[in-house]
């Protein structure tokens, strides 16, 4: 078969590879229906050709036996995006380091820290943890850290296991510890250090299997780190994740997710919270807390059918980004009170914009969304106040006067990528592939101008990058 003959989708194959996206979707939790078939029938390709079988044979043994353990990888590979690096998230990172690594140095609790990185792709994370863990520790007796990263993709575990990485996995290292943790290889790559390899391990494991299987003892983590994995997950399989890592964790452990991920079962099990702009959840003594509402992932608003936005190379040259993280107060969020209202009439506009993102970043959305609105009357012709109220708007579920704002923000200014970036995770959701596809290639075009070292700008890219991903190809 050529090349061009390769890539043709036969009409025969149709049935077979939409039973074959539900039958993906359903073994591994991710969501694949509604995207390109033209993407399922390349791999069934190069299955066939790996096994020297006819494409179409293979199809339908595919749909009548199911997939085998060697074929999963294949399709996971397709839908997720392996890219990630050492340091990723450092605003996480150092509330992990405040609430969960220093108080274990000093002796809080047992002295062994358990550490689940569920999805930890080529093994950044997990190595990155490890590093953290022997710098807050310094030798500390009675102190062990062990670490476990799984993955559902056999051939980033490979990659994970012999630790040798090149510059683009560097780029959130202080320059200053790149020969503390890495020794150069011939090749001029960066290879882990013995020491930080030391109690870390790797394995593998598929959320959305029925058992998890950890470490041989049996015993749960202390602290789960799963950044940027459920983004790919279908909303009543996120659901089902949160409540077996809480179910999994002991009273007082830790869950750590990316800040982009938003998720209301969070806040029916776990307790939020906060520092410097970052959240990580920490399960509590249990309660009772009525019905769980069903997960609504945080990506924004849907325009108006027929709506139109400038295509990224069209966007304005100059414009001026929005921060979406919490610059306010360090309280707990029990702690944290607003301005009286009375004086609101006398507080400025970066005020009004700051409690606003201080009280959403607290779950107060109700409470923001009155800032946010009043940032909206101090300036209306701001677009960052309509953008902060849309996406507010946005997780109380109105959506109607999201849209509204959300679109009069990029009006006022196009270059708003975080509003590009939410308009596409919710016309995803909805199967608008195209209309998705260009507001992510839109926040990509503007974010890729603002990097120079903008780990936030980066973490936003590499999200926008990723659910492009998921988008119709060709």
């Amino acid at each position: 078969m050529t090349k061009e003959g390769s890539r043709a989708l036969p009409g025969e194959a149709a049935p077979g590879l939409a039973r074959l996206a539900a039958l993906v979707e359903s073994r591994l939790g991710m969501v694949l229906s509604g995207r390109n078939p033209v993407d399922l029938w390349r791999v069934v390709l190069a299955m066939a050709a790996s096994e020297r079988r006819d494409p179409l044979e293979l199809l339908g043994s595919l749909v009548r036996d199911g997939l085998s353990e060697s074929a999963v990888p294949a399709f996971a590979e397709l839908i997720t995006v392996g890219e990630t690096y050492f340091f990723r998230e450092p605003r996480t990172l150092e509330t992990f380091q405040e609430l969960v690594l220093a108080p274990f140095a000093r002796g809080s609790g047992p002295g062994r820290l358990r550490i689940w990185c569920a999805g930890c792709s080529t093994g950044e994370e997990p190595y990155t943890l490890s590093m953290m863990a022997s710098r807050a520790l310094g030798g500390a007796a009675g102190r062990e850290v062990s670490i476990l990263g799984t993955d559902v993709n056999h051939g980033f575990l490979e990659r994970a296991r012999r630790g040798i990485y090149r510059a683009w996995s560097f780029r959130g290292v202080d320059p200053a510890d790149m020969d503390l943790f890495f020794e150069r290889t011939p090749e001029g790559d960066g290879a882990v250090r013995p020491l930080y390899r030391r109690g870390v391990s790797f394995s593998h494991l598929n959320l959305a299997d029925d058992r998890w299987r950890l470490w041989g003892d049996g015993l749960p983590p202390d602290v789960i780190f799963c950044r940027n994995v459920l983004i790919y997950f279908a909303p009543e399989r996120i659901v089902e994740a949160v409540r077996r890592f809480h179910a999994m964790l002991p009273l007082g452990g830790w869950l750590v997710l990316a800040p982009c991920e938003s998720y209301t079962v969070l806040s029916s099990l776990f307790t939020p919270v906060f520092r410097e702009g970052s959240t990580i959840y920490r399960k509590d003594a249990p309660c009772e807390r009525g019905a769980m509402e069903e997960t609504r992932p945080f990506h924004g608003v849907i325009l108006e059918e027929g709506a139109e936005e400038p295509l990224g190379s069209d966007l304005l040259d100059s414009w001026t980004g929005i921060e979406m993280e919490l610059d306010g107060a360090n309280l707990p969020p029990d702690e944290y009170t607003p301005p009286p209202a009375e004086e609101a009439g006398a507080v400025s506009l970066e005020e009004c914009l700051r409690v606003a993102r201080e009280l959403a970043d607290r779950g107060r959305h109700s409470e923001a969304l009155e800032w946010a609105e009043r940032a909206v009357k101090i300036d209306g012709r701001a677009a960052e106040p309509r953008c902060l109220l849309g996406l507010i708007a946005s997780e109380l579920g109105d959506e109607e006067s999201a849209a509204s704002s959300l679109r009069r923000a990029l009006y006022l200014d196009p270059g708003l990528a975080m509003a590009h970036y939410a308009l596409g995770g919710l016309a995803l959701r909805r199967g608008r592939k195209d209309e998705a596809r260009r507001h992510f290639r839109n926040a990509e075009e503007l974010l890729s101008r603002r990097l120079n070292g903008d780990l936030a700008a980066e973490e936003l890219l590499l999200a926008a990058r990723s659910m492009r991903s998921l988008c119709e190809q060709g």
